[in-house]
This record gives C-alpha cells, structure tokens and sequence, in this order.
C-alpha cells in the first residue's frame, strides 16, 4: 500500500496496528514570541527504526521522543492537535507535543513550551482499532468501545467513558456524535446503527464492508465498500432536538485518502480532491479546484485542522495551496518539491497539517518541507529541512495547539 495512503487509513476505524513504550526529556528554555508562532512539531515513526521522532520547528531541530515497541508505527492526532497516538500490534502509548494554546495576555514561561514526550498512559491490546471522534480516541474493546478524551490524557489511567449496548457486538470504534444529546454511530460488520443512548434510532444503513471512517464537528464520512456515505448532524433550533441524515455522498471512483477536519470533509481520488460539507440535510462533495494538466494526478492531499486550506501534492512533485474560504475555490499557491530525485514516487510522502502550515516529507529525497503562512498572510514554501540519515518514514502528524472548535456543541 502506498506510504501516503496508509497515513491516511490510520484515521479510519479499521487499523490494525501497536502499543510503545519509551523515554521522554526535559524542559527547553523559554519560549519566546516568534518559537510560539511556530510552535509545531513534526511527529514521525520510521520504517526501519523504532525510534519517535519530531522536528521541531522553532527550534529547527530533530529531537528523539522515545522508543516505540516495534517498527513501523502509526500515528492518529487528536482534533485539539496536542497529543497523538502511537498504535501497533500490542496497544497503543500516547505522546503529548509538548504544545500547548498560547494566550497573548500572559507571560510566556518554560512550562508553555516543553519537549514533547510519552504519557504514562498505555492499552495493552492485539491489533487495536483507534479513531477520532469529538476529541476524544476511540478505543475498540472486546465488542465495545471506550473513549479517552484527548483533553485529559496526561492524567488518565484508564477511559473515561464507553458505549456498551447489550445484544450488539461492535466490530469498529465508535463515534460521538454528539455528547450532549447521547447520540453515537455504532458499527456491527454488516450496518451502521444510530444509538441515542441505549435505545436504536431509525438511522441505520448497510455497510459489510467498512473501510475509511473520519469524523469533524457535525460531519461524518464512512466508507462501505466503494460507496462513501456520510452522517450529518442538524439541530432543530426551536425543540433543539438532534437530527442525524444520512445517504450516499455521490463521490465515485477509487478513494486514495480520506480526512475530516473543521466540520469539513475530503475524499481523494488519482483523479480529483473532492471538499464534503453538510447543507441542511444532505451534503455536498464538490472540485476543490486543483487543477491537474498533461497526465498529472494526485499523489496526497491533506487539509488544515480548521478546514480552512488544502494541500495537495500532484505526482510530478508539483502541488497547491487552495484557500477554501475563496467563493471560486481557485485562488492557490503553487509548490514545488525542490529536492525531489529524478525517481520521485508518491510512495515516499507522508503529510502533516495545523492550522497555518503544511509539512511534507520525502524520505526518498530526505526533505521535509516546511510550508507554513504568517498572520493571515499568503502559504509559501518556508524552507527545506534535510531528515535524520536513514530515515524512512512510516506514518506522520503536526502537532500544533488549532484554533478549530474541539468541543461538540451545537
């Protein structure tokens, strides 16, 4: 499977991955304005090491987390972008960024910005299957679900909630929909089944064969076969009664990537970068406006945390920038992969996003490309970092403390 692809699965409820251990480190010094401003850090596991690397980017540096359990381990952010989980064969550790939300009216100390570093928090358990869901990992457990919210972390020892419904054996972590009204998607290996609390609503839709499922704000995309469908959360504003849609988001050909970030949707194929977003009670997948010419085709695309902007990388190491806010959906900014090699494959490419930068790595090349934007100003390519030698990346995230909402209010 495609390196890039693979990245992007792991966002989905049916990864089969690890549980990792490892050392953390000490305090850095203080931070100042502009280490805030770029207060990002670039997570990777390697293909061939079980170490846990960052770049961090106010520091232009490489720093070593710890050791994961096994090689080859693959990463899921939370939606607040502070934390991630490490999963593998044996269970799943957590790693804090270290980056915490900066508020200008204070004054900045040492323990704002510390080194990102292994919770103690860890599940023992074969070929987990994680997901994100209203901040919280959903974890699959013996045919339940148990939720860790990504807000507590650092203090958990165990979850903090979970959904058990008797007689209904969950073959897939299940999401939050929406917390205060107790409405979850539940999955059994033949259908998706929406619960309101313990009792079956009349949602329910055939799916025997899950693949991706991603989940932001009120949107919720489920891949069941070669059909992505979608739930869609509305509220009645006069009762406040919680409606859940569903159907078919009439998205066809075959899906490389899929995310949900900022209440948005987006579905990738070779072919088109399709932008998902709910109107009333059905939704609309639309061109994102990458244009592709002569024969080009997609290799990734990744949108920011705040559903603001798309990345997407074409398969001649050229790519855009496309601010999604722009009526037209046109208005981009042109990459280009400076340091790719004459033999440059999509494979090589993993991907991280937050809320004003982009950082793409080619392990093929050893580059990572820092593409980031300053106080509303256009995204640009910042600057080329050369990786660690030997580094072969397996699966990546950007944590970055974003500005998109986290909690599930409606």
């Amino acid at each position: 499977m495609p390196k890039h692809l693979h990245l992007l699965l792991l966002a989905a409820a049916v990864s089969s991955l690890t549980a990792c251990g490892g050392s953390s480190s000490d305090s850095s010094d203080d931070t100042t304005e502009e280490e805030h401003e770029h207060a990002q850090r670039f997570l990777y596991s390697d293909n061939n090491a079980s170490d846990l690397m960052v770049f961090d980017h106010a520091e232009e540096a490489f720093e070593l987390v710890g050791q994961a359990s096994e090689v080859a381990t693959q990463l899921i952010k939370s939606d607040d972008g502070l934390t991630a989980a490490v999963i593998c064969s044996t269970g799943i550790q957590f790693v804090d960024g270290g980056v915490e939300e900066h508020d200008e009216s204070e004054t900045t100390t040492e323990e704002e910005h510390e080194e990102a570093s292994l919770l103690d928090l860890a599940i023992t358990r074969d070929n987990p299957q994680v997901v994100m869901t209203a901040n919280h990992y959903a974890v699959l457990n013996n045919g339940n679900t148990d939720f860790y919210p990504a807000s507590t972390l650092a203090d958990a020892t165990a979850a903090e909630e979970d959904i058990s419904i008797e007689g209904y054996t969950q073959t897939a972590p299940a999401l939050i929909l929406d917390e205060e009204h107790g409405l979850y998607a539940l999955f059994d290996g033949d259908s998706v089944d929406v619960y309101e609390g313990s009792e079956a609503t009349d949602v329910s839709f055939n799916c025997a064969d899950l693949g991706t499922v991603v989940h932001s704000g009120s949107l919720a995309l489920i891949q069941c076969g070669s059909t992505v469908n979608y739930l869609l959360l509305q509220e009645d504003e006069t009762s406040e009664e919680a409606v859940v849609n569903y159907g078919d988001s009439g998205i066809t050909g075959t899906v490389l990537g899929m995310q949900a970030a900022g209440g948005l949707g987006l579905v990738y194929t070779s072919e088109m970068a399709y932008v998902v977003h709910g109107h009333d009670d059905h939704v609309h997948a639309e061109d994102s406006g990458l244009s592709l010419e002569d024969g080009q085709q997609i290799c990734l695309a990744s949108m920011n945390p705040t559903g603001g902007y798309l990345l997407a990388i074409r398969d001649d190491a050229t790519g855009a920038v496309i601010d999604l806010a722009e009526e037209d959906a046109t208005a981009t900014v042109s990459i280009t992969l400076t340091d790719a090699t004459a033999n440059f494959s999509c494979n090589n490419l993993t991907v991280g996003a937050a809320d004003e930068a982009f950082m793409v790595a080619d392990s093929d090349s050893g580059s990572l490309y820092v593409i980031d934007a300053h106080e509303g100003g256009a995204f640009h390519l910042h600057g080329v970092e050369a990786l660690p030698d030997n580094t072969n990346i397996s699966s990546a995230v950007l944590l970055s403390a974003s500005e998109a909402e986290t909690d599930h209010v409606h």
